[in-house]
């Protein structure tokens, strides 16, 4: 955005697109079929205007670019229902009302693998002989589920 003043007080705006991408382009799993993006707008000088949304491009490794547009007055979004342990390219980018800026550059992100969990189970016991048979039995069966 330019300003000009003119002798008479009257401010004229030259309004465009930006002319910057979002800068700090952030990524992290929330779970294994969502994306957490967050982002910084663009810098003040080259954003040419009021950041009226943001435009997310993203795709599978492989796959077809999907598209996502967030409220100019938010910098992050989550995106859900994506394909759990995948590697996601994503860029975006930042419009006013006159036009849209350039895409970042590709980013890397990718979704966590499934939510299994593992059962630890330590036991510190002072195990006699007599005891030994019971205290296997029972961890057998904690592994089980029993």
């Amino acid at each position: 955005m330019s300003l000009e003043y003119k002798p008479n007080k009257t401010f004229v705006f030259s309004l465009k697109a930006p002319s910057d991408s979002p800068t700090n382009v952030r990524g992290e799993s929330k779970d294994s079929t969502s994306l957490e993006i967050s982002w910084d707008p663009p810098p003040l000088e080259h954003r040419n205007g009021i950041i009226t949304d943001y435009m997310i491009k993203y795709k599978a490794k492989g796959g077809q670019n999907q598209f996502v547009n967030v409220d100019g007055a938010k910098t992050s979004f989550v995106i859900h229902s994506l394909k759990k342990f995948t590697r996601y390219f994503v860029w975006i980018r930042a419009n006013t009302k006159i036009g849209r800026g350039p895409f970042t550059d590709k980013k890397t992100f990718s979704t966590a693998e499934d939510g299994k969990q593992e059962l630890y189970i330590l036991f510190v016991i002072q195990v006699t002989k007599q005891r030994k048979t019971n205290i296997l039995n029972l961890l057998k069966n904690a592994i089980r589920g029993e």
